[in-house]
């Protein structure tokens, strides 16, 4: 479509409502404009263009075979029109049009999405995007700004990105709800001698920690099997084993055949936001901030 034919965005509008609604009448009616204006609309376009677009028969406007795919690609210009609009909007209101979020796996069952939740009631036409990575990728995604912002475990090597705490949790034992460990008030490292253990697939700072104190204590699982942290739970509630996870990811695996117990020796778990410090500044980051508070809220925690 040469856009020299094209008037205003306004005619292809008149053009798409008359299509849609077959009467000159009605789109005056959607548009709040004159009937008279409606039909001098589309009698300018059709010259513009060269194109007839409608067939008058009575009261009707059939679309030719030229006007049914005009207006295809009509729609999908308003489309972009629209989009164009939005974005306008979101870099007036936010500072930015779209934002790109990375997590570990295992804040994405509810924290994280939770916090999207929260940012989309007052950032409606905001777009994001959300995949989940360890934590070390997450460093490198979002330094070389694949993602904008990033939720990680510590220690990572920051590399200059700003930090936000979340929150310092502790581990926890899941076991199955028959397990014998069950009645046991804390799991201690010796009860896991002999147990078989569920740990996550990706490698992180506190799964060293933790195989750092079996050796320690010399305690000797009968086996280990590595999985997806959205399986551990479901794992666990089939009784194929014995799990160490932080407590905040507990919290959102509920399953009935699982039970929740502390862990001895400690583990500790950091969480932090990472994002550019270009972002420093940003109105959207302190929107997030707050939504992170609110949400933290909900787990009793509180950033430190």
């Amino acid at each position: 479509m040469a856009l020299a034919y094209i008037k205003s965005i306004k005619s292809l509008l008149v053009f798409s409502h008359i299509y849609e609604t077959g009467s000159a009448t009605r789109t005056a009616k959607l548009m709040n404009i004159t009937q008279s204006g409606v039909s001098r609309s589309l009698a300018l376009l059709e010259a513009s263009t060269g194109i007839n677009l409608f067939i008058r028969r009575k009261n009707r406007l059939i679309p030719t075979p030229e006007g049914e795919e005009f207006y295809r690609n009509v729609k999908r210009l308003i489309h972009h029109f629209e989009e164009t609009e939005n974005t306008i909007q979101s870099l007036r209101d936010y500072g930015v049009s779209r934002i790109r979020l990375v997590t570990i796996p295992g804040l994405s069952f509810s924290f994280v999405p939770s916090v999207i939740s929260r940012l989309m009631k007052s950032h409606k036409k905001l777009n994001i995007h959300l995949d989940s990575l360890s934590s070390d990728a997450i460093v490198s995604a979002v330094s070389s700004e694949q993602f904008d912002l990033g939720f990680v475990t510590m220690p990572v090597d920051l590399k200059n990105l700003s930090v936000y705490p979340l929150c310092k949790v502790n581990a926890v034992c899941l076991l199955p709800k028959c397990h014998k460990l069950a009645e046991k008030d804390v799991v201690n490292i010796k009860d896991l001698s002999g147990e078989h253990l569920i740990q996550v697939n990706q490698p992180s700072h506190n799964t060293e920690v933790f195989t750092r104190l079996l050796s320690q204590h010399k305690v000797i699982p009968s086996g280990k099997t590595e999985a997806n942290m959205s399986s551990i739970a479901s794992m666990v509630g089939h009784g194929i084993g014995l799990s160490i996870i932080n407590s905040m990811t507990s919290f959102d695996m509920t399953n009935p055949n699982v039970v929740v117990k502390p862990f001895r020796p400690n583990i500790e778990y950091e969480f932090v936001m990472i994002y550019k410090s270009e972002w420093e500044d940003n109105k959207l980051i302190y929107t997030i901030q707050e939504a992170i508070e609110q949400e933290l809220s909900l787990y009793k925690i509180s950033n430190s």
